[in-house]
């Protein structure tokens, strides 16, 4: 019990010499007069150099936005964003520079718009000698001949790109890329059915495009600007020679330039401009077509940033020089998307096309079909005929697992001036993306012709690696 006593009373006396001590030694590291209260807080722990610990850094890849590129396939192309990274082999020897490359693949095909079906049978009733009859009113068109107008475009198409990034992006608020790509692809019924003998070509293709991104201050808006050029070599591989109608080889000169300017992340506008120029030397009609294109387009998003607005406008016309024929296009589009949730996002768009072709320069063969050579030249027959379409869109995406989604869509094409291939749409794929490493997509479509009987079934499969 002593002992006991004894304890509690040196653990008091250490105690209370222990608070005495520290009452002398808290006054000397006082702050001084006047520090804030979050300075007095602060506590400062220095370490000598030699035991201070360097704890690896994690690099996140500055993003340069890339405009998405002309399909060369099709008149214009999508506006959307895509970032380019690609697998950069060299990062592991040096940093700078930075060097990726991407690699994809697509072989697809799809039905053609419903407009440049009309255009095509409106242009085939003034170019063959066996529509003469119809031409001239004398014949009723049969629905067994607009079956045989409808035929899918198929492309099989392989791309490496190279990107050249600057090693310096991060330091300043200019940001820019350098990409080299060549592109092989095989086209098949391009022309369809205004030359039915060229039933496959092979493009090779060379693109360079300067990348560039900037954000403008103090206005802190975002500017993005692609400008390219490519050279396209067109070969054509098979041919049917019982008609002279071939497009030949063609050489194509591109030229074109992408500006989106992101005034906020809810503003934005865009666009876009092409033109090219051709060579067709080694066809039964020697011919160098210009093409010109234009497109703008309005970009808003909502207070929440889950629904956009889009809308667009688009003109292109080509002059099949030194030919007096012309083909115009105009297209206006709304669009409207919706991110629901993480895992399920859609969107619906309506679309309007006017086409416009004209020919001044079109020979009318008395029947039967001309043969070369012939005694007889062709009789003047111009023609200027016209095809106006609405057409919507419906797309929506679910994420069922991970990085693997499900999409579905639905769309509808209603020929203003010519319903015959008026048609209902569905699309169903799937899609497995994981950014910057693959992303691959696969889906099936189907159009019913309902106004001629006719199903028309295409399937799709891309797959990207490293972009």
């Amino acid at each position: 019990m002593k002992k006991t006593k004894s304890l509690y009373f040196y653990s008091s006396l250490f105690i209370i010499s222990s608070i005495f001590c520290l009452s002398l030694v808290v006054p000397v590291f006082s702050q001084p007069r006047g520090a804030s209260a979050a300075e007095k807080e602060e506590i400062g722990v220095t370490q000598p150099a030699s035991n201070k610990i360097d704890l690896p850094t994690v690099e996140t890849p500055e993003k340069v936005y890339q405009l998405k590129k002309i399909d060369p396939n099709r008149i214009g192309a999508e506006a959307s964003y895509t970032t380019f990274g690609g697998f950069r082999p060299i990062d592991y020897v040096m940093k700078s520079p930075a060097l990726g490359v991407g690699q994809r693949v697509e072989i697809y095909q799809e039905p053609k718009p419903l407009d440049a079906y009309m255009i095509m049978f409106k242009e085939m009733q003034h170019t063959y000698s066996d529509f003469q009859g119809y031409w001239k009113g004398n014949v009723i068109y049969e629905d067994c001949a607009f079956r045989s107008i409808v035929q899918p475009l198929f492309v099989r198409a392989y791309g490496t790109e190279f990107t050249l990034s600057d090693p310096k992006e991060s330091s300043s608020d200019i940001k820019g890329q350098l990409k080299y790509t060549i592109d092989y692809r095989d086209v098949y019924r391009e022309y369809y059915p205004k030359y039915p003998d060229v039933k496959v070509e092979r493009w090779v293709q060379n693109d360079v495009m300067v990348i560039t991104t900037a954000k403008i201050q103090p206005l802190e808006w975002i500017y993005t600007s692609n400008i390219g050029f490519r050279y396209s070599t067109v070969n054509v591989k098979e041919q049917d020679y019982r008609w002279d109608f071939s497009s030949g080889d063609e050489w194509r000169n591109t030229y074109y330039a992408n500006q989106a300017m992101a005034f906020n992340p809810r503003c934005e506008i865009f666009w876009q401009g092409e033109y090219f120029k051709s060579e067709h030397d080694r066809c039964t009609w020697s011919n160098q077509p210009d093409h010109y294109f234009t497109a703008g387009e309005l970009r808003l998003k909502s207070k929440d940033m889950k629904t956009s607005y889009t809308g667009r406008f688009s003109y292109s016309i080509d002059k099949y020089s030194p030919f007096s024929n012309t083909f115009e296009k105009y297209e206006i589009w709304a669009r409207v998307g919706r991110d629901f949730n993480d895992r399920f996002n859609a969107y619906s768009m309506l679309k309007y096309a006017y086409d416009h072709t004209r020919s001044e320069d079109n020979g009318v063969y008395l029947s039967p079909a001309p043969l070369w050579p012939t005694p007889n030249p062709p009789l003047p027959g111009p023609f200027d005929v016209t095809a106006i379409a609405l057409m919507s869109e419906n797309r929506v995406q679910y994420r069922v697992y991970d990085k693997l989604w499900i999409q579905a869509g639905a769309d509808l094409g209603v020929g203003v001036n010519l319903s015959n291939f008026d048609n209902v749409g569905w699309l169903a794929g799937l899609e497995y993306y994981a950014p910057g490493v693959i992303r691959v997509d696969f889906g099936w479509r189907g159009n019913q012709y309902y106004n001629i009987d006719d199903f028309l079934t295409t399937i799709y499969f891309k797959a990207y690696f490293f972009m």
